[in-house]
């Protein structure tokens, strides 16, 4: 009989009690895990204690690594709480009466935020999973595609659960945990007690959850309904997979043709609305358009959809008018689409698990009854039915009269009466605009000007602020929908559909490139399509992807890439670099889901280049990545609370965030590092237990910025790491001079701390960084040779001693965490 209580790893016989706290129940998942993942002689050496369905206190040792070292500054504080009966608490005067204190409670507002941020990815994912469960069966093989190695695939699923991931009934008993989770972490925000780390410590908790509800999300979507996957291709093939052939705007939409937008995280209206225009041979008949994450994973199951807008894009795509049929589903953030739909005419489908408005629920009701209600004076109805849902959207397409440019978007002659309205020493709107767009000037020039507007139009969401304030009453958003419209109907733009994972082969031969100096790192480039200048994130992945970085990206920020064009080589972004994992690429995995494929990736090196099990081992994992990989993600534009929750998941596992530029300082709270404070900037020897001093890399985890001038040069001052070889060292030091130089004409005054030897100085400005290091910073140089290094303590050393006491000697392992110490060095520092 076998011994459940016992895994057999090589000659050892562990107990199973000795690795989890309590292995009653998941002994079978135990034991798979240790002996498939773990090898005798690192088991003999380190020992290991893993976390099966972890809580947040079981990785709570790694989060206080990390927020001891760059403690929660919150700003814009707030100091009444009302969180529960004994209050409103005034914190600035002292405790509240639960006990909490001001700075606790900064940190239990970010937590609620984070949640919020978790719940509608939560709500998507088990939405698709029910449905593939009931269509299906819970048997469904999961695959990534035949190249995939499942096991080495969805970390966040492997790390937080430890469960090796078969079909879509293990899929089910994931997000179940993940639910529970997500309910323990919204009792805490709303009742929980502690200290501000406490509650950071939660706050990313809530952002692994997130990925790992994309994570499911990404595996339902390819095993089931045949998502593209870069999984089933050939290696010699993904450079230019998916091909760059999809189109955005309006320009290639035959708006001739009855249009049907999708909108929302749910792309199962469009998923079987496709079915049904194929049943019906009506393919060429409608056009189907996408926005947001509902148009990211169309594009990867039908290739006539089209990209028309990022999600704060889609008031200006409602009003223009371009859509007939509207479906509309539970998004990222709360939109008044009834309204605007009602507006231009569009009839509207809800199927979403809260409604739309005051319209009815028509789940129940015959399909005959809806079309002919819809396509009559009802402007819209909810249809939890997503199956019914989609049918009814084609069939009211098919009996839809074209109405053609919405009588409200205005004439050359309806522009100017309006512009006259506007008062010359009137500025309401622009106090008012969350962008501080010049909006009355704009207006005012209309009378002269019918495209005074195409500027700024690029940068309104059409929130409707300006509306509410003007004085005169002037529809500015129908003057900003007809020049969205305008400008839309003429702009091109192309890019390719999400290509899902990085199979671990292509993986390894991209990270060659990355570890050996050809390439500086990973960036990650996220947006919701609402920066204030909407062409700064294609220009911050062009000038990266330039630099011979490996640029990913996913979601809305993917489609706002797509619109960078390149006037010297007369190309699109897409159509510039390669989209395989290599450097100088640029790659986009897919819809917001897909974000889970770029952590997929990031996570790859804990086992391949580590030898690391990153099952239910989060901390460990973790712990290597922050000393071993150089990346950084930068978010842009006026974030939502999901991408909130995003940031805290990818700082968990030691990337650093750049948030910018509005968005930047209405966080609210940062984890920022100080590079004066040695104290903090420490780790151990992991084979002697010894600790030595080493460099602030990185410096920060999130830190906002201003310009995206500044947020490329903070991303390649954030990339290197105490244990980066000397190639890898060499290359980052010269992007950062490069950048900074650039486009803040001076040196960085932190750029010596991360030089170790001449060796890494780039050749083009070594003898001018020489001299700085002599003159500026006391160090001892001979011709173009360093003969002593200043230490930050202040001594000065020769390069060997400079090495044995300051940094990481290639080939040593180094960590944050005592327990991750080898057995022989925690009996030495035991006796001690």
């Amino acid at each position: 009989m076998v011994d459940k209580r016992v895994a057999h790893v090589g000659r050892l016989q562990i107990e199973l009690n000795e690795v989890v706290r309590d292995p009653r129940g998941i002994e079978d998942i135990i034991t798979e895990v240790m002996e498939n993942e773990w090898g005798e002689t690192r088991y003999d050496q380190f020992g290991c204690r893993l976390s099966f369905f972890a809580d947040s206190h079981d990785i709570a040792e790694w989060d206080t690594v990390l927020l001891d070292r760059y403690h929660p500054l919150y700003t814009d504080s707030q100091t009444e709480c009302r969180d529960c009966f004994q209050g409103p608490c005034e914190l600035h005067k002292g405790k509240g009466r639960c006990g909490l204190d001001k700075e606790a409670y900064q940190g239990k507002l970010s937590l609620q935020t984070a949640c919020r941020g978790c719940v509608s990815q939560m709500i998507a994912s088990r939405q698709l999973l029910d449905y593939a469960i009931k269509a299906f069966g819970r048997n469904k093989p999961v695959s990534m595609g035949k190249v995939v190695v499942m096991e080495d695939a969805a970390p966040s699923i492997c790390m937080l659960t430890g469960l090796y991931v078969k079909d879509i009934g293990d899929l089910d008993r994931v997000l179940s945990y993940a639910e529970a989770q997500l309910t323990k972490l919204c009792g805490a925000s709303r009742h929980g007690i502690g200290s501000s780390s406490d509650f950071e410590g939660m706050t990313m908790h809530a952002g692994s959850l997130l990925f790992l509800a994309m994570d499911v999300a990404e595996l339902v979507k390819i095993s089931c309904f045949g998502f593209s996957t870069a999984g089933d291709q050939p290696l010699e093939e993904l450079f230019d997979y998916p091909p760059v052939k999809v189109w955005g705007g309006l320009s290639d939409i035959d708006l001739t043709k009855p249009v049907i937008v999708f909108a929302g995280d749910d792309f199962l209206p469009a998923w079987t609305a496709v079915h049904c225009l194929e049943e019906r041979g009506l393919r060429e008949q409608i056009e189907l358009l996408g926005i947001g994450a509902a148009g990211h994973d169309i594009i990867r199951f039908y290739d006539k959809a089209r990209i028309v807008g990022s999600v704060f894009e889609t008031s200006k795509v409602i009003r223009s008018g371009v859509a007939d049929v509207l479906v509309t589903s539970s998004g990222c953030m709360s939109l008044n689409i009834v309204a605007d739909a009602e507006r231009a005419g569009t009839k509207v489908i809800s199927t979403g698990p809260t409604g739309e408005g005051d319209l009815a629920d028509r789940t129940d009701d015959p399909i005959d009854d809806i079309v002919k209600d819809l396509t009559g004076e009802a402007k819209g109805a909810v249809i939890r039915d997503v199956e019914k849902a989609g049918e009814v959207a084609i069939r009211i397409a098919e009996q839809v009269e074209k109405r053609g440019i919405p009588g409200y978007l205005s004439s050359a002659e309806k522009t100017r009466a309006e512009s006259l309205k506007c008062k010359d020493d009137c500025d309401l709107c622009f106090g008012v605009c969350p962008n501080n767009l010049p909006i009355s000037k704009a207006v005012r020039e209309l009378k002269n000007n019918p495209d005074a507007l195409s500027e700024i139009e690029k940068s309104c969401h059409l929130c409707g602020k300006c509306e509410e304030v003007c004085p005169s009453q002037i529809p500015l958003r129908d003057l900003m929908a007809s020049a969205f419209r305008k400008r839309s109907s003429d702009e091109k733009i192309i890019m390719r559909a999400g290509r899902g994972p990085i199979p671990g082969v292509e993986f390894r031969q991209g990270a060659f490139a990355q570890v050996w100096g050809n390439s500086p790192g990973y960036a990650v480039i996220q947006g919701c399509g609402s920066a204030a200048d909407s062409r700064d994130i294609g220009f911050m992945a062009d000038e990266l992807a330039s630099r011979n970085f490996f640029v990913w990206t996913a979601g809305c920020g993917a489609a706002e890439v797509a619109r960078h064009y390149d006037e010297d080589e007369h190309t699109y972004i897409f159509e510039k670099y390669p989209a395989d994992c290599e450097a100088r690429s640029l790659t986009n995995f897919g819809s917001c889901s897909a974000h889970a494929q770029i952590m997929d990736v990031l996570c790859k090196l804990v086992k391949s280049g580590g030898g690391v099990s990153h099952y239910a081992n989060y901390a460990e994992a973790a712990d290597y990545l922050y000393h071993w990989q150089g990346a950084f993600v930068i978010m842009w534009g006026g974030l939502c609370e999901r991408m909130y929750t995003m940031a805290a998941g990818y700082a968990r596992i030691g990337v650093p965030v750049i948030i910018g530029p509005t968005s930047g300082f209405g966080w609210n709270r940062y984890l920022l590092g100080n590079t004066h404070d040695r104290s903090k900037w420490w780790m151990y020897d992991t084979f002697e237990g010894t600790t030595k001093a080493v460099e602030p890399g990185p410096r920060h985890l999130i830190i906002p910025v201003e310009t995206k001038e500044e947020a490329i040069t903070v991303g390649a001052g954030l990339l290197s790491r105490p244990s980066d070889l000397r190639d890898k060292r060499c290359i980052n030091i010269e992007t950062y001079l490069e950048l900074h130089q650039k486009y803040f004409a001076e040196l960085p005054d932190d750029w010596h701390l991360f030089v170790r030897s001449d060796m890494e100085l780039p050749i083009r400005q070594k003898v001018r960084l020489l001299r700085e290091l002599q003159e500026k910073h006391g160090w001892e140089v001979e011709g173009i040779r360093i003969k002593k290094a200043r230490h930050p303590d202040g001594r000065l050393l020769t390069l060997q001693e400079y090495a044995a006491e300051y940094g990481v000697e290639i080939g040593r392992s180094i960590t944050t965490i005592p327990r991750l110490l080898t057995k022989a060095a925690r009996e030495r520092q035991d006796q001690k």
